[in-house]
């Protein structure tokens, strides 16, 4: 539980959430970076349809006899298209950090959902089964966060002669072991919970058991990896 605690203390903070926040709380800002993420993804969307179009465009113009007009309007394209591709890596940026928080709260809602579903089974209380359905939204939105949970590790970044260089490759793999750890902490709590229910009469789907369990092997898979990439194994 302590080990549990400080997890939730960690990703209270990556959050920037309140130590004090209500359980409530976290799934209204969960909610709400649900939402954003919608939001970004749609503008992204646009601006990749838009850097598409300028890019035929200076294909276009490159091709063409050279002169006054098409000069000024190749350079013209090419400035909006600097323009578009930094905003498209300012918007790629916004939505990796709104995935993580929506992933961060939305891990804060499970807790407090599995912590009411333990409760209920210590006081035997008759709506158990309802409980348990409920955390089940929550555990469903975790754990199947595509692109997220599975943390899409870089493992070919290599890092120059500079400290900064490898300060910065080692500082990268050291946030997804960490996350790999977190990843760890949540099916093994999922596990639990699935067995606990289980033994107080509760239906368990056998399918989501055998599902839970491969995602740990694959979480310790890349534990295990990413804990011997040349930048952790060579950790001052």
């Amino acid at each position: 539980m302590k080990v549990i605690m400080m997890w939730v203390l960690t990703l209270m903070l990556s959050a920037g959430a309140a130590i004090a926040g209500e359980p409530d709380n976290f799934a209204v800002k969960s909610d709400e970076c649900g939402k954003k993420v919608e939001s970004i993804e749609k503008n992204l969307l646009k601006l990749e349809l838009k850097n598409i179009s300028v890019t035929e465009t200076i294909n276009h113009l490159k091709g063409q006899k050279k002169g006054v007009i098409r000069d000024f309007f190749l350079w013209y394209f090419l400035v909006r298209g600097n323009k578009t591709a930094f905003k498209i890596a300012e918007a790629e940026a916004e939505l990796r950090q709104t995935k993580d928080d929506y992933f961060t709260y939305s891990a804060l809602v499970l807790e407090e959902h599995n912590r009411k579903f333990r409760e209920c089974l210590k006081e035997k209380c008759p709506d158990a089964e309802a409980v348990f359905a409920q955390r089940r939204v929550w555990s469903d939105k975790v754990i199947n966060f595509k692109g997220v949970f599975e943390l899409d590790v870089n493992y070919s970044l290599t890092a120059g002669e500079k400290q900064d260089s490898q300060d910065d490759v080692r500082e990268y793999y050291e946030k997804k072991l960490m996350q790999a750890e977190q990843r760890l902490i949540i099916l093994s709590d999922e596990t639990l919970i699935l067995s606990d229910a289980r033994k107080a009469g509760i239906k368990v789907d056998d399918a989501q058991t055998a599902y839970i369990k491969n995602k740990m092997k694959e979480m310790v898979k890349i534990k295990k990896k990413l804990e011997n990439t040349a930048a952790l194994k060579n950790r001052r």
